[in-house]
């Protein structure tokens, strides 16, 4: 992102992560702090849709995803927490409190998923073995 001929400095790019405009923000969740990606995330205008597409994101920095689930509203939206959780690039310690939530079907997909870490299918197992999931 640049205006004009030079690159926007962070104070810019958190500013304009206050904006409302759509196609905006969508560019400003590739940046890579994470103050920039919390205010994507608290802006109203982001939906379900975009965050879940920020949170599939290889290339999203830990410490981004904890500022984007300390937004209440993304904290407790079932298909941000898949998306996180089925995100390699998530820290362990997330995906492993996302697990319990879950429902069946998607303990499922997680503890035959290859892709992702050993933890997290031995939890989805035990889960699936103990009835741990909620539904």
């Amino acid at each position: 992102m640049a205006d004009g001929d030079r690159p926007l400095t962070l104070g810019e790019k958190r500013s304009l992560a206050r904006r409302r405009d759509r196609d905006l923000l969508q560019r400003l969740a590739r940046e890579p702090d994470p103050v920039v990606i919390e205010l994507v995330a608290k802006n109203p205008i982001i939906g379900e849709r975009d965050m879940v597409r920020l949170l599939a994101s290889r290339s999203l920095l830990g410490v981004a995803f904890r500022r984007v689930f300390s937004v209440p509203r993304w904290a407790s939206n079932y298909a941000a927490r898949l998306a996180a959780l089925q995100n390699p690039a998530a820290p362990m310690v997330l995906s492993l409190a996302f697990i319990p939530l879950l429902q069946r079907p998607d303990i499922r997909r997680v503890k035959n998923a290859a892709n992702l870490p050993h933890p997290l299918r031995m939890l989805a197992a035990a889960a699936l073995e103990t009835e741990l999931s909620p539904s």
